[in-house]
């Protein structure tokens, strides 16, 4: 009798083991955040992006930030994390909503955590999908923040 009850327990057991690894994998399951992707076949894809409404800012190492307006030509400056708010909500009350774009662009050394804080500054300042983007730094944009670390003012 010893023996048959041991083995129901045993049986209740492993069956409450299996039940609740069935059940914590099932409702643990990972979620993610959506991304805006190109439509299947247009990988190539390309926005055009009119340079009057367009704010880019450069991501690089030791979360140093860098920025500039309009088209790219050597006027670069530096800023921080606790100030792209507040040039976020500058220049959403100064471009038409239509025209405008913040480019996001990251040198090699900058950090994952960078990425993240810029794309929950974009959230957080209610930016509308389709009005960020990310994409490569320029050899000009590297050469003009090298300088820039050289002076006073980088």
């Amino acid at each position: 009798m010893k023996l048959l009850l041991g083995i129901i327990i045993g049986a209740l057991l492993a069956g409450g083991v299996f039940y609740y690894y069935v059940f914590t994998t099932t409702t643990s399951s990972a979620e993610a955040m959506s991304m805006i992707e190109p439509k299947n076949g247009d990988e190539k894809a390309s926005l055009t992006v009119k340079p009057s409404g367009a704010v880019t800012f450069i991501l690089t190492a030791n979360d140093e930030i860098y920025y500039y307006a309009g088209a790219f030509n050597d006027s670069i400056y530096k800023t921080d994390y606790f100030k792209v708010r507040e040039i976020i909500i500058n220049y959403k009350s100064r471009i038409h909503p239509d025209d405008l774009m913040f480019i996001i662009k990251s040198d090699k050394a900058a950090s994952f955590k960078n990425a993240i804080d810029i794309l929950d500054e974009m959230a957080i300042n209610k930016v509308p999908p389709g009005h960020y983007a990310e994409t490569e730094i320029t050899e000009a944009e590297i050469y003009s923040i090298n300088i820039l670390k050289k002076t006073k003012n980088g």
